[in-house]
């Protein structure tokens, strides 16, 4: 492999090397939970001590006071290696591996230690970086060592509502209907299950939906809410949801509805009558009320 290394160079003028690498391991956990952080060392030069800081996201993230250091990646039984680690501040670890008898770390590729945490409530992406590495080699040099930084996502969903509250449809006339939409949504990135906690409509119409509803991440469910106007009176009814949103999994969503339905007083004189001379002509007359009459009176105002 170094023949054909070298044969490169002379021939394309291009070197081939392996990086050292010390990176942070990807990873994916539900909301809420105790979790393990991977650091890997991938060598090809015998490290006698290893110095780094590891600095993550302190209000997404607790660090849970353990960790373990993988002592096959140090040489297994014949290492005797130990870990120091000091909290710098609440989102800053300072880590130190070292041989007491000076043993260096072997040149290999795989998990060096784990660190335990504990995640928040919130979803998303949070960055774990690596910072501040010192790598002393068996000659005391200084060993240059690439950083790859970590992604660890909390997954969790998230209810959100493009209104609630009260819904006021205002005045509807006898006879017409009036309609209100809005919309159910998810924007975490896990599914939200919504649950129908109560259902009060009687002169409202709701949207049929098969409950509970899941929805994944960044769906949504539109809803349609109607009211038809058929008797007086002022309408107010509601329906309540509940949702497993870990920031509010006790919480009530009240969706409530309010219409008003009236019918205009109106005397309804009939327009356009024929009539002859020294014949009768009967006018039609209407009355559309939107409570009780017992006597009215009215003038008629013929032109001649």
């Amino acid at each position: 492999m170094r023949k054909l290394a070298k044969l490169l160079i002379l021939l394309f003028g291009v070197s081939i090397y392996s990086q050292d690498t010390l990176s942070v391991k990807d990873g994916a956990y539900g909301y809420d939970k105790d979790f393990e952080i991977e650091i890997d060392l991938k060598t090809e030069t015998k490290i006698r001590a290893l110095q780094f800081d590891l600095n993550w996201d302190n209000q997404n993230f607790t660090y849970l006071s353990s960790y373990t250091l993988n002592k096959e990646r140090l040489g297994g039984d014949d290492s005797d290696h130990v870990l120091s680690v000091k909290k710098v501040n609440d989102s800053k670890l300072r880590f130190l591996i070292y041989s007491p008898s000076n043993l260096a770390i072997p040149t290999s590729a795989g998990n060096l230690l784990k660190i335990d945490f504990k995640n928040s409530l919130n979803f998303g992406d949070y960055g774990f970086d690596l910072s501040s590495v010192v790598a002393s080699k068996e000659d005391n040099s200084s060993l240059d060592i690439k950083l790859d930084n970590g992604k660890i996502t909390t997954l969790a969903p998230r209810f959100s509502s493009s209104g609630s509250g009260l819904f006021d449809m205002g005045s509807v006339y006898i006879g017409s209907k009036s309609s209100v939409n809005f919309t159910l949504r998810n924007e975490g990135n896990s599914d939200l299950t919504i649950s129908l906690d109560s259902n009060e409509l009687d002169k409202f119409s709701i949207t049929d939906v098969e409950w509970p509803k899941v929805l994944t991440s960044n769906e949504e469910l539109l809803l349609n809410v109607e009211f038809e106007a058929v008797t007086n009176g002022t309408f107010e009814e509601k329906f309540t949801l509940k949702t497993d949103d870990p920031l509010s999994k006790d919480t009530v969503h009240e969706f409530i509805f309010r219409a008003f339905a009236y019918n205009e007083n109106k005397l309804v004189v009939e327009r356009n009558v024929v009539s002859y001379n020294d014949q009768e002509a009967k006018v039609k007359v209407g009355i559309n009320g939107d409570e009780d009459i017992t006597s009215f009176q009215f003038d008629i105002h013929v032109d001649f």
